[in-house]
């Protein structure tokens, strides 16, 4: 029987929304092309797309996400609290007007 080599390729996708699942944030897709060919053809893209070498969130990443969310808010008059995990990626982000940002206990992001 022939060893197969488990797929070293991956994606990191951020989603999020209110309790009811009625409100969506736009999701963000991380690859690790810049350009990926499967998107070459696609005018219109429903999510942000940023890539990195190994397709992992990042501050900078998960600062302009952040940011642009708080922009939309700002149109819209709203404000949101958004609960988000202790990765270090999630550490150092922007001043933000109509964002408020909780962080979940530590250890229980996979319990939750």
């Amino acid at each position: 029987m022939p060893q197969w080599k488990q797929s070293k390729l991956r994606v990191t996708v951020l989603l999020a929304a209110n309790q009811s699942g009625k409100e969506k944030l736009p999701p963000l897709l991380i690859g690790r092309s810049k350009k990926p060919r499967c998107f070459a053809k696609i005018k219109s893209f429903p999510m942000m797309y940023k890539s990195n070498q190994k397709a992992w969130m990042t501050n900078e990443i998960f600062g302009d996400w952040l940011k642009g969310i708080d922009k939309e808010m700002a149109k819209k008059k709203g404000r949101i609290l958004l609960f988000i995990d202790n990765c270090n990626a999630h550490s150092n982000f922007p001043a933000l007007k109509n964002i408020t940002v909780k962080f979940l206990p530590r250890n229980t992001t996979s319990k939750l």
